[in-house]
């Protein structure tokens, strides 16, 4: 039945984080919490099959957090090959966990809301496990995406730094509310969100 589909959450977290420097970009403060827990909070609050937090290192510094979330720990050794290789190793994880369903969220997106994931997951619940949907906000299409079991396989052949963008192309698409798909990636885009009320 549509209404019993399996879904696995994959937060990916095991980016390179080029242009924030040294730092560990998702330690970093934002509004009183570590950037990478803003997202990782949501969807502790939603019910899904399986949580993972794919890593690159078990240096990061928000997996106790995470872990205390709920999130299975996956690492990533080939993560300087490019984002795909951590969409490929959330679709394994999903094909053995028997999944219907696996939703792709990125930790340095922190607007993300529970509203936009349920809307996600109840517009998945209703359609076939060969169904896609991403949010969008104007032009833009962006993760947090959704992705059915028919999709697995061919998720689980990436490489390189595109991700899933050729999927994402043909997905059907959620409104995000203005702001919700921002990611940070900058310190000087740390500095102005912390100066200014989350949206």
């Amino acid at each position: 039945m549509a209404g019993s589909h399996r879904i696995c959450a994959a937060l990916l977290a095991a980016g390179q984080s080029l242009r924030f420097g040294e730092q560990d970009k998702l330690a970093q403060d934002l509004h009183g919490r570590k950037l990478g827990l803003h997202v990782a909070e949501t969807l502790q609050n939603m019910d899904f099959a399986d949580k993972i937090a794919i890593v690159s290192s078990d240096s990061c510094l928000c997996i106790p957090a995470w872990t205390n979330l709920g999130f299975d720990i996956v690492m990533n050794p080939e993560a300087r090959a490019g984002m795909a290789t951590s969409v490929a190793l959330a679709a394994r994880h999903a094909q053995q966990m028997e999944a219907d369903g696996l939703l792709i969220c990125l930790a340095d997106m922190p607007f993300v809301s529970g509203a936009l994931l349920d809307q996600l997951v109840a517009a998945f619940r209703n359609e076939s496990t060969g169904a896609i949907l991403c949010a969008t906000e104007g032009d833009k299409r962006s993760p947090p995406a959704l992705f059915g079991s028919r999709h697995f396989a061919k998720l689980a052949s990436l490489s390189g730094d595109a991700g899933a963008r050729d999927l994402i192309a043909e997905a059907r698409v959620i409104a995000a509310a203005p702001h919700e798909l921002t990611d940070i990636d900058t310190p000087a885009e740390l500095e102005q969100w912390n100066g200014r009320p989350l949206p």
